[in-house]
């Protein structure tokens, strides 16, 4: 089933950039961008919030292109908003970052897990939203990994210039799977509204 696995890949790439914001940008702020602990805390909470209140709209939108691309493309600004904050510590930045991932965070889980109700057969439902949840759970994993890797010795702006050209990366592999989607039209909403 060919586009459950995509919808399982985007998944899998758009959390996976997001928990690396979550996880590395925040280590990031806490030393090399001298926030204190607290600061950083707050400067990072509108990627929950954000994903919180934005989800509530997603959710009662029809399925189009148009709502499928929202979370790689809010991924790739907030991913070059990244290579800013690296290079100048703007905290303008910083709460684009923070905001971008933050839509890119209702918009994955909404709209995949409906994706996901619609793409597979109707006697596998509960296995497909088993592995939508190992897509999840695997993108945590993976985001840690990275995290590590470029911040092993040292915390530093090179490492976080590395992760914004993994996630711009991750961003147009994801948006090249949406380019992929096709018969989006049929999938409908849960409330009579449309996007």
């Amino acid at each position: 089933n060919r586009p459950l696995t995509r919808t399982y890949a985007r998944t899998a790439l758009m959390l996976f950039s997001t928990y690396v914001v979550l996880y590395g940008f925040t280590l990031w702020l806490q030393t090399a961008g001298g926030y204190t602990t607290g600061e950083a805390g707050l400067l990072v909470l509108p990627l929950a919030a954000v994903g919180a209140v934005a989800a509530i709209p997603v959710s009662r939108w029809r399925v189009s292109m148009r709502l499928l691309v929202i979370a790689p493309v809010s991924a790739l600004i907030g991913a070059i908003a990244l290579f800013i904050v690296a290079t100048s510590g703007s905290l303008t930045c910083i709460l684009i970052v923070t905001v971008a991932f933050g839509v890119t965070e209702a918009s994955v889980y909404v709209v995949n897990q409906r994706l996901i109700a619609s793409q597979a057969p109707a006697a596998r439902a509960g296995t497909a939203m088993g592995l939508f949840g190992t897509a999840v759970y695997s993108g945590a994993i993976v985001s840690s990994a990275l995290t590590n890797v470029f911040f092993r010795h040292r915390v530093t702006a090179s490492g976080l210039h590395h992760i914004a050209t993994v996630l711009v990366a991750c961003s147009l592999l994801a948006l090249l799977l949406t380019s992929r989607e096709r018969g989006l039209s049929n999938i409908g909403c849960p409330s009579e509204g449309t996007a």
